[in-house]
């Protein structure tokens, strides 16, 4: 499975240990060359093979195979219900995205969540998810209604169930 379309150059470019590009998956290759780097014995073979045998033994990898018309973002949510906790913006992004046909998500993320997203970045580059998950909850509050911050996706996503018909590309452009 690839990640986002903006960052599949990235990625195709470090699998096939190439120039990376300024970005999501250059950013990532600089901080674990960084950290392994400064773990004790990583210049030598027994070391690189500690820190393998280390990966292999605590880190699991899982590859889903979907078949045609399965949404990944769908799988993602039920596989990660138990997994690391993400921001409501997280969640809001990927149950967005569930609801886009799998043939229109690149384009979707490419010209509406992408320019969305730019609005929520730190000075660094990165996204926040906080400020984003905030953004949502002011958001949906401005129809005068409390919702406490830890229950902004519920809400959201009450809010699109019980719509009847949800246009996210209007929505993503009246939230620029």
């Amino acid at each position: 499975m690839y990640p986002r379309q903006r960052d599949r150059d990235q990625f195709t470019a470090a699998i096939e240990q190439q120039k990376v590009a300024d970005g999501n998956i250059q950013k990532a290759l600089q901080f674990f060359t960084k950290e392994i780097s400064t773990l004790k014995g990583c210049d030598t073979e027994a070391g690189l093979r500690s820190l393998f045998n280390l990966i292999v033994a605590r880190l699991d990898f899982v590859a889903i195979t979907l078949q045609g018309g399965e949404n990944p973002y769908r799988i993602f949510r039920s596989l990660n219900s138990t997994g690391v906790d993400l921001s409501e913006a997280d969640l809001i992004r990927n149950f967005v995205f569930m609801h886009v046909p799998a043939s229109e998500q690149d384009r979707f993320d490419d010209q509406c969540w992408n320019l969305l997203e730019q609005h929520f970045f730190n000075a660094d580059g990165r996204l926040n998810g906080l400020t984003m998950s905030a953004f949502f909850r002011d958001f949906m509050m401005s129809a005068g209604k409390y919702i406490p911050p830890t229950s902004t996706f519920q809400e959201f996503e009450n809010l699109t169930l019980r719509s009847t018909y949800v246009q996210y590309e209007h929505v993503c452009a009246t939230l620029h």
